[in-house]
């Protein structure tokens, strides 16, 4: 049970409190195993620091690579004008009485929620809401299912809906529209007939005033042509 001094002797009289020597290895090897697990801590904690920004880093870069969508095109909405009959005033002195009656068959409109889901001729791609057509005044109203073949269009220009009224005159109206009065259909035979028979009309009556008289005639009602090759009403 004898105590060492700190200079080893047995029994030591210098008054030092000195411990055991298995007791000061113990501490010794504490203080050791501490400073070593903190070496260890540091060099986790710098290494997580460093993994830290290698990801930021990462998605830096996968964002570059990979930037976000960009908005896209504010929605399409409706102006909530009502349909306008394609007739002016100004008809009876430019056009045939052929295509004079044929304006009084057609309206310009502009598509609701229901049209934009329901088929059209002329469509190729989607029609949104807003988007101007023309249409048959006694059936393109009505549900799809219940209207004839060809009752309306969406021209993508404005050019191009003397071209595509004339289609739906020579199809729809006097021949698959059950919902043209009688005499109308009627009138609309008659008079290509007889217009077509008579050489000093037949030029009229072929080109209908021209397509640019058509397109002036969709202007006046204030329709125009998007970028994205579509008809609209102008806002206010």
């Amino acid at each position: 049970g004898a105590f060492l001094s700190a200079g080893g002797s047995a029994g030591g009289t210098s008054g030092n409190l000195t411990l055991p020597s298995s007791t000061a290895d113990l501490l010794h090897h504490d203080h050791h195993h501490r400073h070593h697990y903190q070496q260890i801590e540091q060099r986790r904690a710098v290494g997580m620091g460093r993994h830290d920004d290698e990801s930021s880093l990462l998605l830096l870069s996968q964002s570059r690579r990979n930037p976000p969508p960009a908005p896209g095109p504010p929605l399409h909405q409706a102006t909530g004008r009502k349909p306008k009959l394609m007739h002016t005033r100004s008809d009876d002195e430019s056009l045939s009485p052929y295509q004079c009656l044929v304006r009084r068959q057609i309206e310009v409109f502009e598509a609701s929620h229901a049209d934009i889901h329901t088929t059209a001729q002329g469509r190729n791609r989607p029609i949104v809401l807003g988007q101007v057509g023309i249409r048959c005044i006694h059936c393109g109203h009505l549900p799809v299912e219940k209207r004839a073949r060809g009752a309306v269009y969406f021209p993508s220009t404005l050019l191009s809906t003397y071209q595509t009224a004339q289609n739906m005159a020579n199809t729809h109206l006097i021949k698959d529209c059950f919902e043209v009065p009688r005499a109308i259909r009627e009138d609309l035979i008659r008079i290509r007939l007889r217009e077509n028979s008579e050489s000093k009309n037949t030029r009229k009556s072929a080109f209908g005033g021209g397509r640019g008289y058509w397109a002036s005639g969709l202007q006046a009602h204030g329709v125009i042509e998007t970028d994205d090759r579509r008809l609209r009403f102008e806002d206010g």
